[in-house]
């Protein structure tokens, strides 16, 4: 008989599964204007962001609405307001509106 040589097995690491948190400064802000009360609870955001184009270099406007949540129902239509990124809170509302305060960025 031959003596036959065996492959080494190859190790595989197993990942842990640790609950990693995000801090509340790693999450995404996006800064937009209230556009709808939609719903209990629920307000309307549009937000604008500019790009250029690629080839033209003109400057291009882009907006995109999101569903928010106010848990106090105090945000109005045309107030300006930033978008915090939370867990989902139903099928399309993935962020926590918070009031833009223009005050204080002024002084």
């Amino acid at each position: 008989m031959t003596p036959t040589t065996s492959k080494p097995k190859k190790t595989v690491k197993k990942q842990t599964a640790k609950s990693e948190s995000i801090s509340m400064s790693a999450r995404r802000e996006i800064r937009g204007v209230v556009v709808k009360r939609s719903g209990d609870k629920t307000v309307a955001v549009e937000v604008v962001r500019t790009l250029r184009h690629p080839l033209y270099e003109k400057q291009l406007k882009r907006t995109k609405k999101y569903l928010a949540h106010d848990a106090q129902n105090v945000l109005e239509v045309g107030q300006a307001v930033w978008l915090v990124e939370s867990r989902p809170l139903s099928a399309r509302k993935r962020f926590v509106a918070r009031a833009l305060d223009l005050d204080k960025k002024a002084a």
